[in-house]
């Protein structure tokens, strides 16, 4: 098992044992803190002033696909530490002390509290991994809203139908697409024009042999393949359909009336609320397939882009059910209704418009919604804002080609949602602290919403300056040595797909190292590569390109330094210094086009 150095603030690093990319759960991994030396701190607040963080290797990922396989349930409760600022959970690392009185002790190994706990040493869990249920499935009743769980949960697609998806893009070859004839019969009645071969109709100097297929077209195909894929693999699985340009249309399953909301109510976030939560169930996509299909292909381009409006509604409709999906497809800015990003003359305007969709994601992933964004290459919809609400509930943002749009879709699909409600706890020993995070004591809490077997988060950390004293004092009074193993612990408070809900409880433990340049050298470039990726897109997204390329070009220099043995690793780590100086180009072109 490869050991992977972590460096410390003052000249101290610590060894984690990493089980590699592979790694279902916990990974602290080794990376750099910067020297403190004499010199050190004047170079620290050059970068300060530049706002440029140092690029290291200290970074945690938490990955989630170990919430696929049914949990081991622990027998018990879970024993957590008194102190309110550690909250640590008693686990295979925990010594107990005083077992033949009526009460142990436990001096807690993040913060050094002593607890009086009423366990036993033979109850302490014995793997690394241990889950407790905190609560049973819910009773099923009669009750309309009542029993569902992630079997029962929605896929709304929240399609665009203004009048910029009738842009077309050539594709080679002649494509008949389904649904290409009824389009054409209804253009041609709609100017009472009868054309023997609609095909062969051209203009001068116009291209042959090529198919012009809109962006609506490209849209229907994707949808309705999608809808077909779930009908042969997830019959029971409810899909709903709603379009948007000047109103904005519940279709549902197809099997009922359709629902428009138009006029000052596209204003009303309220009313918005109120209906989409007030929809009708969609049904299994086995009984509504051809109904939807219809629906879908009869769909024509016009009007303007009521897009706030419409992905509320999708919203408040999906939250109905935990565990569903909203998959939001648009080529254009949203300028109808609320959540308007058109023409904001003033930074009142634009601050509301930037609350509206965090305050959307924030109501997404509290009700176990996941909104991914598909968007056409090239045009302009606002991405960062819309990308808010998607990053908020572990979505993603899919910027495709017209004729990608298909495997993107299947892409968004292909991934079940595993748990919902998931919340994490990150606890640090007491000389750790989070560099990626603006907060002061060595405890973490994240609210994460809905996961999949992907998902995963990084934080940073290193090592205090002066580290934290300790709860209870040695005998001698001197301070303690530095340890020669630092634990790290991550808590994950989920819903299971039958709606019971469980705290997983990871823990490791890594030996402390002084060796800088072995911390560098045994690095998981990957896990630090994607951190670093991720920070520097961050930054991108605030418009701080120079800080962002500063951010590129370190990590790239910190990357270079970690050692592949094998070739998969030499073609990985080549792949991650690509997209990197791919990524930095394009920073320096922003850069240049601000100045």
């Amino acid at each position: 098992m490869a050991k992977k150095k972590i460096f410390r603030e003052e000249s101290i690093h610590v060894k984690f044992e990493d089980n590699g990319l592979a790694s279902p759960d916990l990974l602290p991994l080794a990376t750099h803190v910067p020297w403190i030396t004499e010199h050190a701190g004047n170079a620290t607040q050059r970068r300060r002033k530049l706002g440029v963080s140092h690029t290291d290797t200290n970074v945690l990922a938490v990955r989630f696909n170990t919430l696929v396989e049914p949990p081991m349930v622990h027998t018990g409760d879970a024993v957590v530490c008194s102190n309110d600022y550690c909250a640590a959970v008693v686990s295979h690392l925990s010594k107990l002390t005083g077992c033949d009185k009526a009460e142990s002790i436990w001096e807690c190994e993040y913060c050094g509290t002593e607890n009086k706990v009423d366990v036993s040493q033979e109850e302490i869990p014995k793997h690394h991994q241990v889950t407790f249920m905190m609560a049973p499935p819910p009773v099923l009743n009669s009750g309309a809203e009542a029993g569902h769980s992630l079997e029962d949960s929605l896929v709304v697609f929240c399609i665009d139908i203004s009048g910029s998806m009738c842009v077309t893009t050539p594709v080679d070859g002649e494509i008949e697409l389904r649904g290409s004839k009824d389009r054409r019969r209804r253009h041609s009645a709609s100017i009472n024009i009868h054309l023997e071969d609609p095909l062969n109709q051209y203009l001068p100097h116009e291209m042959r042999d090529v198919t012009y297929i809109s962006r609506l077209q490209s849209i229907q195909a994707a949808v309705d393949q999608q809808m077909e894929n779930l009908a042969r693999t997830h019959p029971s699985q409810r899909v709903a359909l709603i379009t948007f340009n000047d109103e904005v249309t519940v279709i549902g399953d197809g099997k009922c009336g359709e629902r428009i909301v138009a006029g000052d109510r596209l204003s009303n976030a309220d009313a918005l609320a109120q209906i989409g939560s007030q929809l009708p169930l969609p049904s299994g996509i086995r009984e509504c397939r051809n109904d939807l299909s219809r629906k879908i292909f009869s769909l024509e381009e016009n009007g303007q882009t009521a897009l706030g409006p419409a992905l509320l509604l999708s919203v408040f409709l999906a939250a109905r059910v935990p565990g569903s999906r909203v998959i939001i497809c648009t080529d254009g800015l949203a300028n109808k209704g609320v959540g308007s990003l058109d023409d904001l003359k003033t930074d009142e305007a634009f601050a509301s418009a930037q609350v509206f969709y965090k305050d959307l994601g924030d109501i997404a992933m509290e009700n176990g919604v996941t909104v991914s964004l598909v968007t056409i290459r090239g045009t302009e919809c606002r991405v960062l804002e819309l990308g808010q609400v998607a990053d908020r509930t572990g979505g993603t943002v899919n910027i495709v080609d017209p004729h990608t749009v298909a495997t993107e879709f299947g892409n968004i699909l292909a991934n079940p949602i595993i748990a919902t409600n998931v919340t994490t706890k990150i606890v640090l020993h007491k000389e750790l602290y989070f560099t990626s995070e603006d907060i002061k004591g060595c405890v973490l809490t994240v609210p994460v919403g809905n996961v999949n077997a992907d998902t995963e988060f990084f934080y940073g950390y290193g090592f205090r300056t002066k580290p934290r004293p300790r709860a209870s004092p040695t005998k001698s009074g001197s301070p303690s040595p530095t340890p020669s193993q630092l634990p790290f612990q991550v808590q994950i408070d989920y819903s299971a797909p039958d709606g019971s809900r469980y705290l997983k409880v990871i823990t490791r433990a890594q030996p402390v190292t002084t060796k800088k340049v072995e911390a560098e050298s045994e690095m998981n470039f990957g896990i630090v590569g994607a951190h670093a990726t991720r920070r520097t897109a961050s930054l991108a997204a605030e418009g701080k390109f120079t800080q962002a390329r500063k951010s590129s070009e370190s990590s790239q220099e910190l990357l270079k330094k970690s050692r592949q043995t094998s070739d998969e690793e030499r073609s990985h780590f080549a792949s991650i210094l690509e997209n990197m100086s791919q990524m930095e180009s394009r920073l320096r072109e922003k850069e240049v086009a601000d100045r």
